[in-house]
C-alpha cells in the first residue's frame, strides 16, 4: 500500500520536471534542479511504521512507578487505592509493543500485580463481612 502511494506521489511531482524522486527499500532520495539532494535513510519513519524513539521504555517507566505505588500501598494496607494504581499499570503497559520482552516481562508484572491488588480487596471485603 505504501509503495502505491509513493509511486502515485512520483508520478505527480515528475510532471513538474523540476524534482526527481528515486526510493527503494531502504532509501528515499528526493533532488530539485540546482539544489542539495535531500535522502531519508530509513523510508518507514517516513511513512509511520515505527514508533518515536523511546517510546516504549517511557510507557515501562510510568508502569515502573504505578508498580512501586501499587507496592507501596499494599504495604500500608490500602487495597482499595492499590487497586486503580495497578490498573494504571496495566493501562500504560497495553499501549506499548508485543514484541519486545522488556514490554512483555512489565505487561506481566502489572496484571499479576493487579490480580493480587483484586485478591487483596476481596480479603478485605470479607474481613469487614465478618466483622
Amino acid at each position: 500500500i505504501h509503495n502505491a502511494v509513493l509511486l502515485r506521489e512520483r508520478k505527480q511531482l515528475a510532471k513538474h520536471r523540476h524534482m526527481t524522486i528515486s526510493f527503494n527499500k531502504t532509501n528515499i532520495t528526493m533532488s530539485m534542479k540546482g539544489s542539495n539532494k535531500l535522502s531519508i535513510s530509513n523510508p518507514k519513519t517516513l511513512l509511520g511504521d515505527t514508533t518515536p524513539a523511546g517510546y516504549n521504555r517511557t510507557k515501562r517507566q510510568f508502569a515502573r512507578a504505578f508498580l512501586w505505588l501499587t507496592s507501596l500501598l499494599l504495604l500500608a494496607s490500602r487495597p482499595y487505592l492499590s487497586l486503580p494504581a495497578s490498573v494504571c499499570a496495566v493501562y500504560t503497559m497495553h499501549g506499548g509493543t508485543w514484541f519486545s520482552h522488556k514490554n512483555f516481562k512489565w505487561m506481566s508484572a502489572s496484571i499479576i500485580s493487579f490480580c493480587v491488588s483484586l485478591y487483596s480487596v476481596a480479603l478485605r471485603v470479607k474481613v469487614n463481612a465478618i466483622d
